[in-house]
């Protein structure tokens, strides 16, 4: 068997997210693929001293991934950048990944892409106040330095390039589903039953009320 790569992923997320939950899916198939060099992924995440692990760190590690915590003081805290560099040189990963605006300046500062390869993904942005629409354009100072940036539909590369990110530099990567089983009908019958629904259709979105999950798009 080859080699495993070693791969770090830095990822800034207190609940199992969408991103969350495919980094870790990945991780856990990657370990082992059909073809090709297994990948050995480490996450490294961010917790606030004396703050107990979250639910993200505890599924990474419930299936069976390394987490690295970057202790912060408080917001703002320069520690983490200094203690990615230390990461990167302990671990000698062969390429380091970056998950959300925070990661991605913090492996910026670091100087990790005069080192290594860097991949950052964009999974959209969330703006539901002005100081998260002023967050998200560090991204303009960031990404652009990045070797390839993930985005998981066109819109978010065209957002992309018109911040500063070079289209070759681009890739789209849709977002990845697990199928699941029709449960059976007598299940899918008392459902409609409790429901109220009789013979009507009935289409149900799944994501949380924001603009961005475009509900209002559905019921237009």
């Amino acid at each position: 068997m080859s080699e495993p790569l070693r791969v770090l992923s830095l990822m800034e997320s207190a609940f199992v997210t969408g991103p969350a939950k495919n980094l870790i899916e990945f991780a856990r198939r990657a370990a082992s693929p059909p073809s090709g060099p297994p990948v050995h992924l480490e996450i490294a995440t961010y917790l606030r001293a004396g703050e107990p692990p979250n639910a993200f760190v505890k599924a990474a590690e419930s299936a069976g991934l390394r987490v690295h915590i970057l202790r912060e003081a408080r917001r703002w805290d320069a520690q983490p950048v200094r203690d990615i560099g230390k990461l990167v040189e302990h671990l000698q990963p062969v390429l380091v990944q970056s998950h959300n605006t925070k990661s991605h300046l913090f492996v910026k500062l670091a100087g990790v892409a005069e080192k290594l390869p860097w991949l950052a993904f964009n999974h959209g942005y969330t703006a539901t106040n002005r100081m998260d629409r002023l967050y998200n354009h560090v991204d303009r100072f960031t990404l652009p330095k990045a070797h390839r940036v993930i985005a998981v539909c066109q819109p978010f590369a065209d957002r992309l390039m018109s911040r500063g990110v070079a289209p070759e530099r681009i890739r789209i990567q849709h977002n990845s589903v697990v199928p699941f089983p029709r449960p059976p009908e007598e299940e899918v019958h008392a459902a409609r039953e409790s429901l109220r629904l009789g013979g009507r259709n009935v289409v149900l979105p799944v994501g949380r009320l924001s603009f961005a999950k475009g509900h209002a798009d559905l019921l237009h």
